[in-house]
């Protein structure tokens, strides 16, 4: 009994030691790295939910300047089209517009006049917009995103009031008479062009946004280009993804992280369900590879390893103290252990004040 009571006493700073590293062993493996990846996971949506939000504040920034600039967008959307047009002549009558290239068409009424040399070519225009007349019409149904066949994807804007075309036409007596056609005003803005300045980001290897399938029954399917909507990629997918599947509750959630395997690699994919607005729903994707959040997590922050190399070097230099609390009435205490004594309390105390102090 006295032989293993020395045995331990001549060894305890060395238990000591190891008990100490295989705490912080275990504090790392059980305690360290899942609260890390829970914190990562929390850091992941939140910049999901923020370019969700960023993404919604755009898309209603650009709806809104058509709502505030009607007129100017009109001039925009006609010039354009019209690239042989000099002048366009426009007449405000309840809550539509009347316009012709003519203004013998609109003789005796108060109409207003704008031309290519002024209004159009000494106005600045989002160019982003492109203004068409192919959209939702086409579909039959009002829809708010378009697809060119075997080309890009362009979300649809549509301003609020009726244009009017005032022309005239030849029947079939072959006299020309008056003829008025509502023009269905569009502008296409691209998606890829759109999310262009939203991207970038310190932790996602890829972001991107995905088709709310839960949209896709609304679509006319035989039409070639709004078909095929079924999880497609909408803008840019730098690992060159066409569609990735959602899970079935993700229209539910709304937000969320699942475990994906994308050309044989696993992957983290965290999503956020976006309304832009009635009838157009999208989400935002974040994709990073399971291996890198995981290197992440197990990152060990240089305060850590500070505090861990300096709590070890003060016990190490504490052992000439703690063999003085544990001689045995058999041991003497040597010169050189009273010195080693002694420059330890010194040498601990220096570290212990340059710790507190923060100038390490």
């Amino acid at each position: 009994m006295n032989a293993l009571k020395q045995h331990l006493d001549d060894r305890l700073s060395i238990y000591v030691l190891v008990i100490i590293l295989s705490g912080l062993m275990f504090y790392y493996n059980l305690v360290y790295v899942p609260t890390n990846e829970r914190r990562l996971n929390e850091h992941a949506l939140r910049i999901i939910e923020n370019k969700a939000r960023i993404l919604k504040d755009k898309y209603t920034a650009y709806q809104t300047a058509m709502s505030s600039a009607q007129l100017s967008y009109f001039v925009y959307w006609y010039f354009t089209l019209n690239p042989d047009s000099k002048n366009v002549y426009l007449l405000k009558k309840n809550s539509a517009y009347y316009y012709s290239d003519s203004s013998q068409l609109l003789s005796g009424l108060k109409y207003e006049t704008f031309t290519r040399d002024e209004d159009f070519a000494h106005v600045r225009f989002d160019r982003n917009l492109i203004p068409q007349v192919n959209g939702p019409q086409q579909q039959g149904l009002d829809k708010d995103i378009w697809k060119v066949r075997r080309g890009d994807f362009y979300f649809v804007y549509s301003p609020e009031p009726d244009f009017i075309q005032i022309r005239t036409r030849q029947n079939k007596a072959g006299k020309k008479i008056h003829a008025q056609d509502t023009v269905f005003q569009y502008f296409w803005l691209k998606v890829k062009s759109f999310t262009a300045n939203i991207k970038s980001n310190d932790f996602y290897e890829d972001i991107f946004l995905l088709r709310d399938t839960n949209d896709k029954l609304n679509y006319d399917q035989k039409k070639l280009e709004v078909s095929a909507f079924d999880s497609q990629v909408l803008d840019e997918s730098k690992l060159g993804l066409v569609r990735l599947s959602l899970p079935d509750n993700a229209g539910k959630i709304g937000v969320g992280v699942y475990d994906e395997k994308i050309f044989g690699q696993d992957y983290k994919v965290y999503y956020k369900l976006v309304k832009l607005k009635k009838g157009l729903n999208v989400y935002v994707l974040g994709i990073v590879t399971t291996s890198n959040l995981q290197k992440y997590a197990r990152q060990i922050p240089t305060w850590f390893l500070v505090f861990c190399s300096l709590g070890i070097l003060i016990l190490i230099l504490l052992f000439p103290v703690l063999k003085l609390f544990f001689l045995n009435e058999h041991e003497r205490l040597s010169a050189l252990d009273a010195r080693l004594s002694v420059f330890s309390v010194v040498m601990c105390a220096s570290l212990i004040l340059m710790v507190l102090a923060g100038n390490y």
